[in-house]
């Protein structure tokens, strides 16, 4: 009798520890570095309040991280499901990093070279740094070279 609970109990809060519904900002698993790369056009607290967790404990979306974005960034629903055109654009407005949606702001919302001349999701932050390769990922990768600006000032 205990048993199913206490699984229950145990697993359920894990249970929202992967991303479903909106996989925006994502690579389908975990949030990219472009996720949450922003800042909130709203102070941190008040996004806080307007986009609550979406269980209590579990957090926001963060790079590399699994945590399902809060609710209210792109669904009516308490619980999340289908995706809500008008939520979505308020979130991005207001709390994109909250949301981890930053990538579909529109200064972080450009794309790469239709045939860069390299791989541009395997440039590492030690690349970002060389003056060798900062002409070749502006030509080839202007959304890494967007994140590595923000990384290191003066890129």
């Amino acid at each position: 009798m205990f048993g199913p609970i206490f699984l229950l109990t145990i697993f359920a809060p894990g249970a929202l520890a992967a991303i479903t519904d909106d996989f925006s900002c994502t690579d389908m698993t975990s949030y990219t570095a472009s996720a949450t790369i922003c800042s909130n056009n709203l102070p941190d607290a008040s996004c806080a309040v307007f986009y609550k967790e979406s269980a209590q404990g579990v957090g926001f979306p963060a790079a590399g991280n699994q945590v399902q974005r809060p609710f209210a960034c792109y669904s009516t629903s308490a619980n999340g499901g289908s995706v809500d055109a008008g939520m979505k654009k308020a979130a991005i407005q207001n709390c994109p990093k909250t949301c981890g949606m930053c990538c579909l702001t529109p200064a972080y919302n450009c794309t790469n070279a239709q045939f860069p001349a390299m791989n541009c999701a395997t440039i590492q932050p030690s690349q970002c740094l060389s003056p060798i390769w900062r002409e070749k990922i502006a030509q080839n990768c202007p959304s890494v070279q967007i994140i590595a600006q923000r990384m290191h000032p003066g890129f």
